[in-house]
């Protein structure tokens, strides 16, 4: 009796340090995949590598939706996804938006006629920034002159002097519906990022 009853509880034992394990894995596997969103190289070969279970989880599963919102330049679901992940998940997400703010700069400079002035407000939420002077910022960085008209301030694309890499870091600035967040530095993670970006 005694003897069964601890074997049990052995086992019972590895069977949890095997569920830890596995979760573990998991959660790791997210991180890397969120960090490598925008390389889809590398986030193939990590998942063809990967256990099963570690590619039905959560973890990669919030990866790989953050990873298709970036494919796709789509802000709402970004937002959306960033503001529902835990805190360690979102600093992943934020260290990915300075770069994939220069690529969705590169296709509107390509997609541009150049004609038109378009508004920092609105160039603000295309490139997942919190306001006008961050977006001014950003556009500076890449060689894009602001200019003052009737209907408000703006940027002209496709002219002389566009970077498609800007001249210096920017910051991992959030979207608008999390400046907040970001700026409280709420949580040690947050505390972590802003220590490094400013």
């Amino acid at each position: 009796g005694a003897e069964a009853s601890g074997a049990a509880i052995s086992e019972q034992r590895r069977a949890r340090g095997a569920a830890t394990d596995a979760a573990v894995e998991a959660e790791l596997l997210g991180y890397f995949l969120l960090l490598h969103a925008t390389q889809p190289h590398e986030l193939n070969a990590a998942l063809a590598t990967a256990p099963p279970l570690s590619r039905c989880s959560e973890p990669v599963r919030l990866a790989l939706r953050v990873a298709g919102a970036l494919a796709r330049s789509d802000a709402a679901d970004l937002t959306r996804t960033m503001h529902s992940a835990p805190p360690l998940c979102a600093c992943c997400m934020l260290c990915l938006l300075p770069d994939a703010r220069s690529t969705l700069l590169r296709q509107l400079h390509a997609a541009s006629n150049g004609r038109e002035l378009l508004p920092l407000g609105i160039l603000a939420r295309l490139l997942w920034l919190p306001d006008e002077t961050a977006a001014e910022a950003c556009a500076r960085a890449h060689g894009i002159a602001v200019e003052e008209a009737a209907a408000g301030r703006g940027v002209r694309l496709k002219q002389p002097g566009f970077r498609p890499q800007p001249e210096m870091a920017l910051p991992p600035l959030p979207p608008a519906a999390l400046a907040r967040w970001y700026g409280d530095g709420s949580g040690d993670a947050i505390s972590v990022l802003r220590g490094a970006y400013g």
